[in-house]
């Protein structure tokens, strides 16, 4: 089910040549629930802290129960790091679903090491709530607080993937730190966009789905 994001693709547009990042689903830009699998998923994912009280948050469980799930499928071994969110930890309104997913991977495979290398320093708007888009903006509300071990290569994590700009911005500040340190990038799902007034979308390859052990062979 996971794909690699080739070049040809014109999104995410913040990718470069060699960047090797793979999503598992596609989802609809504007999209409501039924719009695919993976805009119900991403929506419980992302539901906020403050319904954790509601009846509604059994999804959200259900959704990070199934995130690790399918990355433990395609993810052997290896340094996992999630890339981080919008809110600081001590902020209040911290979703820790990320998080939550890598500690699920690796109680689960002794072989996955979670990674907090960096965090931010401001807690701001998220993208999906119409926030700063910017890798330049989000490289500066970085702080680098290193590693705990001494990785041979770093996956980045995330559920969506919409321009690569925060993984474009990680990447930087791990690479600052790490000159020639392999990074990789994988998403739960990549937005796609309808082309306008058709209702169709964009045209993709096909894909020969990959898996990543520790040393990047595939």
């Amino acid at each position: 089910m996971w794909r690699k994001i080739e070049k040809p693709e014109a999104i995410p547009v913040r990718l470069s040549e060699g960047d090797e990042c793979y999503y598992a689903r596609r989802y609809v830009s504007g999209g409501k629930f039924g719009a695919s699998e993976a805009n119900q998923l991403i929506r419980d994912f992302k539901k906020p802290p403050d319904r954790r009280s509601k009846v509604e948050w059994r999804y959200k469980v259900h959704a990070i129960e199934q995130f690790a799930a399918e990355l433990g499928q395609f993810i052997e071994r290896g340094s996992l790091c999630a890339i981080p969110g919008s809110k600081r930890r001590d902020d209040r309104a911290y979703d820790s679903r990320l998080d939550d997913v890598l500690d699920i991977l690796s109680s689960r495979n002794r072989q996955i090491i979670v990674e907090r290398p960096f965090e931010v320093t401001v807690s701001h708007r998220a993208t999906h709530d119409g926030g700063e888009r910017s890798a330049e903006s989000f490289y500066e509300m970085l702080n680098w607080t290193g590693f705990k071990t001494n990785p041979e290569d770093i996956v980045f994590i995330d559920d969506v993937i919409t321009t690569g700009a925060h993984f474009k911005a990680c990447q930087r500040l791990i690479q600052e730190h790490c000159p020639g340190l392999k990074v990789y990038g994988v998403f739960w799902a990549k937005i796609i966009w309808p082309r306008r007034g058709t209702g169709k979308f964009r045209k993709k390859r096909s894909f020969i789905p990959m898996i990543l052990n520790k040393s990047g062979h595939k």
